[in-house]
């Protein structure tokens, strides 16, 4: 496959892949790569700083400055694309006649104007945009944001008919496949790329709880909040909260709190122990939106993965995980399940389900698949 080149557009420097968008372009760029895939990567980026570790699979990396303005925030494009409006990726887009895959609905604008009319254009959806944004204001407690957010889901919704110029529309779960199918042609699930932690199978675990993610995003924050208040309150197992800004998180909302425990900014080594070690994972979410990828890492760490439906809506893992919707039948599994020796086989199971329905090869293979059916 060292014939096939690409330019791939990120919404943001992948590396490093510490949050769940990122994840995915950056082990897609790496699946890509180890396929012989020669890619030129295109970034946008705010406050992250150059990779060089995105050097050792590209043949190039370009980086372009976002322009958050309040200005963009008033145009009529949505804020997340017209932020990203910058003339020197057309002008570097055209040094070569690559296709170009764009990542998520962020970095369409060239494809909103007809910029490359002869040549390949795909992309990555991470989400159904104006739904995530949508959940955002749910969320939001504040008037500004909240107001902002309505106003991004308006635009991103009127936006969406972009993808009527793409040659393919990579969706990321079932459940957006479904979507997507329904308003456009050629789309394609291609489940997402993510680390693959090993899997170690402990026999003993240590009492406690365990949530991890970005408690800087107010989902997130929603669902510890649902926990700690509603969950975990009656009870004496001890809940640790692992995850960017989880600790400053924890002193604004729960100083007092005694019986949770917030780690935030832990290693990549510590977050594996932390991980492994506990006597469950909590997932609860409250947007059924894209694909949370710390499902993946959690049924590839833990002993035992207790979420909601929402969590696992369109993944095909339920029948890997247990399951809660209110904060009784939560207390009632976490009762069971934190003492409940998990059984070998069922863990191997879960294993070869995650090997088999999420592997970054395939997915990779599947991508250069249709790259070499559309260049025909």
């Amino acid at each position: 496959m060292g014939n096939l080149s690409i330019n791939i557009v990120s919404f943001d420097i992948p590396y490093p892949a510490n949050y769940g968008g990122v994840i995915d372009v950056f082990y897609r760029v790496k699946a890509l790569s180890e396929l012989g895939v020669k890619i030129h990567l295109h970034c946008f980026y705010s406050d992250r700083k150059k990779a060089t570790e995105l050097d050792k699979y590209c043949v190039s990396v370009t980086y372009y400055k976002r322009k958050k303005s309040v200005f963009n925030a008033l145009k009529s494009l949505p804020f997340i694309v017209s932020s990203r409006r910058n003339p020197e990726l057309e002008k570097n887009l055209k040094f070569n006649d690559y296709p170009i895959f764009f990542e998520g609905l962020h970095t369409t604008w060239l494809l909103a104007e007809d910029a490359f009319p002869n040549r390949i254009k795909m992309v990555r959806t991470h989400n159904v945009e104006h739904h995530y944004y949508k959940s955002l204001a749910k969320a939001e407690k504040g008037f500004a944001k909240k107001m902002f957010f309505n106003s991004e889901a308006r635009k991103l919704k009127r936006y969406q008919k972009v993808l009527d110029k793409a040659d393919a529309i990579f969706t990321i779960s079932d459940t957006d496949s479904t979507y997507f199918k329904k308003r456009f042609k050629n789309v394609e699930l291609v489940p997402p790329f993510h680390p693959y932690p090993k899997p170690m199978y402990l026999e003993k675990a240590l009492l406690y709880a365990f949530y991890h993610g970005n408690l800087t995003v107010p989902e997130n924050c929603d669902a510890v909040r649902f926990l700690i208040n509603e969950v975990f309150a009656d009870l004496e197992l001890e809940l640790v909260v692992a995850g960017k800004g989880a600790e400053s998180f924890g002193k604004s909302e729960f100083p007092e709190t005694d019986k949770v425990r917030f780690m935030g900014d832990v290693s990549d080594e510590e977050m594996l122990d932390l991980a492994r070690n506990a006597s469950l994972h909590v997932l609860p979410t409250f947007q059924a939106t894209g694909f949370k990828l710390k499902l993946i890492y959690s049924m590839l760490t833990a002993r035992n993965v207790l979420v909601n439906s929402k969590m696992i809506e369109g993944t095909g893992a339920a029948p890997y995980c247990s399951t809660a919707e209110t904060a009784e039948e939560f207390r009632a599994q976490i009762l069971k399940l934190a003492y409940e020796p998990l059984d070998k086989s069922e863990f191997e199971g879960r294993i070869n389900f995650i090997e088999r329905a999420f592997s970054n090869r395939n997915s990779a293979l599947a991508i250069t698949h249709f790259l070499k059916q559309l260049s025909r």
